[in-house]
């Protein structure tokens, strides 16, 4: 069966189950729409097969085959700067990186190959079946930090890629003068909720991706605007607590 249709066939299911079990008494089941689920993930899949199929450097005229110009690397877990004579460093292989349910942060200086990293990985979760009963992670959701639209969140450029819908909801909370400072005047506190069927999307995210056996790379952190940086640190922590991320 084509990669394609398998992992289609089988996130779709999973995902499809997932949502209806958690969110049961919710009116997301009224919008759930498996084709357009099913055709989310599968259009996901193909772009970023494209995307991880080849790499180019600056200094490089044309793109290069990943699976063919490229090499397996080996990884410290220690940041160098901290690692000295530290008995806590490990050495781990990419194929470790893909098995169990760590999170890891990849280093590197620029064009030091951690993009290229990603694109490995990923080429191996698309041609390597799974080789052991802790490597149940095989699908992979690749978002690409520096390309998140003006006025979207982390959270919702992923529902957006699984089309899971979602709304925004305004909340205000006013805040009261202080009578005793003269010319004071209430403050109006305008809050933004994104709910996916009545509930915070920051709650069904992690569980959705983490129950489909996703892994979640984020490429492209230090690129990311210094004025969102924050907001999306915090992001990736919520989705840390529920997800297989890289």
């Amino acid at each position: 069966m084509p990669i394609t249709e398998y992992v289609t066939k089988v996130a779709g299911s999973v995902l499809l189950a997932y949502i209806k079990k958690r969110l049961a008494n919710s009116s997301i089941n009224k919008k759930l729409d498996k084709e357009a689920i099913e055709k989310g993930i599968e259009n996901h899949i193909i772009e970023i097969n494209k995307w991880s199929s080849h790499f180019q450097f600056l200094e490089m005229s044309v793109p290069s085959s990943t699976d063919e110009n490229t090499i397996a690397l080996d990884f410290h877990t220690q940041p160098r700067k901290f690692r000295g004579n530290s008995n806590l460093d490990k050495i781990k292989t990419e194929k470790e990186l893909l098995e169990g349910s760590e999170h890891y942060l990849l280093l590197g200086e620029p064009g030091s190959g951690k993009t290229t990293t990603l694109k490995r990985l990923i080429r191996k979760l698309f041609t390597t079946p799974p080789i052991s009963n802790s490597d149940i992670y095989q699908i992979p959701l690749v978002v690409r930090l520096r390309e998140i639209p003006r006025g979207k969140t982390l959270h919702m450029v992923i529902a957006d890629i699984l089309n899971i819908a979602y709304e925004n909801m305004e909340r205000k909370r006013t805040i009261k003068a202080d009578p005793k400072i003269h010319g004071a005047t209430d403050t109006v506190i305008l809050h933004i909720d994104t709910l996916v069927g009545g509930k915070p999307i920051e709650d069904v995210i992690p569980h959705v991706i983490a129950n489909m056996g996703v892994i979640l790379f984020l490429d492209g952190l230090d690129e990311v605007h210094s004025s969102i940086r924050s907001d999306i640190k915090d992001e990736i922590l919520q989705l840390r607590d529920d997800s297989k991320i890289n």
